[in-house]
């Protein structure tokens, strides 16, 4: 699978993992597996892990439309989302990309370099 998603019990956060290719396809089924795990366990943070992912063919309008397309789908802007980018100069510019379009129509999301500035970013009150 491109896109996984867990229930991370200890820190109550959704967490997504994408591995390998990262699609439209597989921002959407993100977007459908962590409404679903937000919904069931009444939390409202979720942490990106975008590490594993080699080969990125989503484009920069994608990206930008990604805000728009996760509002429709029901998200809100009251979730935290962190990001952990893939080691990748094109990872990292689609990333920040990512965070300053949802940060400009009032999201709460953040690039973080490691899990550990993640899960405390997401924690934090």
């Amino acid at each position: 699978m491109p896109v996984i998603a867990i229930y991370n019990d200890e820190f109550q956060f959704v967490e997504t993992t994408f591995t390998e290719t990262l699609t439209p396809d597989d921002l959407l089924e993100e977007i459908r597996l962590y409404l679903e795990l937000l919904s069931k366990h009444d939390c409202s943070s979720i942490l990106s892990d975008v590490t594993k992912v080699k080969d990125i063919k989503i484009s920069t309008i994608d990206v930008y439309n990604l805000p728009s397309i996760q509002l429709s789908a029901g998200s809100s802007r009251a979730y935290k989302n962190a990001l952990i980018p893939p080691d990748t100069k094109l990872g990292r510019e689609i990333c920040r990309f990512y965070e300053t379009v949802s940060i400009n129509r009032g999201w709460k999301v953040k690039v973080c370099q490691t899990r550990k500035e993640a899960i405390d970013w997401l924690t934090a009150s």
